[in-house]
């Protein structure tokens, strides 16, 4: 029968077989907890070293390739602010040269212009008119609904006053 302690713990030297005395320094979870620690320690301090180099030649390797970049500008927005400045000014300049508008006018004036009528989107809208018989000489009101929206571009002729 275990014997219980005044604390209600079972007493574990009661519990423990004889025949495995020699392990007792070994079992349980403090213990078991005390040697994975120690293990751990002691494979973490055999690879530490192997570690440490691995980084210190990757931070090298990295601070060779950031050799061949420039150094940043103290005032990077006015750099950008610079650099868009004089990329407009080029522009400028080279559309305000007539041969440049020749060359345009040329080449790609006319597929430019057909492209972007191709992306127009085309809407017929048909409204519904009615004639006001009570008063002739006013213009015809539209119907507020209901609007058809046709998507086919076909060419309508002009709603009159009826």
């Amino acid at each position: 029968m275990p014997v219980v302690e005044s604390n209600g713990n079972v007493a574990q030297e009661r519990l423990w077989p004889e025949a495995f005395n020699s392990f007792k320094n070994r079992c349980g979870i403090e213990k078991l907890k005390a040697f994975l620690s120690q293990q751990l320690g002691e494979q973490f301090s055999k690879v530490l070293p192997e570690v440490k180099k691995k980084v210190h030649a990757r931070i090298k390797e990295i601070e060779r390739e950031l050799g061949f970049y420039p150094k940043p500008p103290k005032d990077a927005d006015l750099e950008i602010m610079r650099s868009l400045t004089g990329f407009d000014r080029d522009v400028k300049d080279c559309i305000e040269h007539q041969e440049f508008l020749d060359f345009w006018d040329a080449t790609h004036l006319e597929p430019f212009k057909a492209k972007i009528l191709s992306l127009k989107p085309i809407f017929n809208i048909k409204e519904l008119r009615r004639a006001d018989k009570a008063a002739p000489s006013m213009p015809t009101a539209p119907i507020h609904s209901p609007v058809v929206i046709d998507l086919n571009p076909i060419d309508l002729p002009p709603l009159t006053n009826s």
